[in-house]
């Protein structure tokens, strides 16, 4: 059963500890740093919740091109998850090529391991089948 960890008017994070997976949402579009100034600090407190080897399901739909910090910011807790035993990422991106290319300029300086599907059924299943 997922639990919610963290709910702000920009991102949820929520948990599932069957399957030891985080459940990561942007709700609204990140104008700047100002919008998400506890976003680290909601991911470390996330973190206090999982066990190493765990997966994230990211639902990135309504992710906007990315401004000033932001991208900087996705890297650094990108990092921090790595640190703290992710495993796998599946990642549901809105349907334009911008995005895409967006999410893998971030994801080339984090080197997060990631997938990316058009729906949260083909994530949920890849992710539930995924073994290293």
């Amino acid at each position: 059963m997922k639990e919610y960890i963290i709910q702000r008017e920009f991102y949820d994070i929520l948990y599932c500890n069957e399957k030891n997976r985080f459940y990561f949402t942007i709700l609204n579009f990140w104008r700047d740093l100002h919008v998400v100034p506890h976003y680290l600090e909601d991911w470390e407190y996330a973190l206090t919740y999982c066990k190493p080897d765990f997966t994230i399901l990211t639902d990135a739909r309504n992710f906007k091109v990315n401004v000033k910090g932001i991208h900087e910011l996705h890297i650094e807790a990108q990092k921090l998850l790595l640190e703290n035993g992710l495993k796998m990422t599946a990642e549901i991106l809105p349907p334009f090529e911008w995005a895409e290319y967006e999410a893998n300029k971030i994801n080339k300086k984090s080197n997060m391991p990631r997938f990316v599907f058009k729906s949260f059924q083909e994530a949920e299943d890849f992710l539930d089948n995924y073994e290293l």
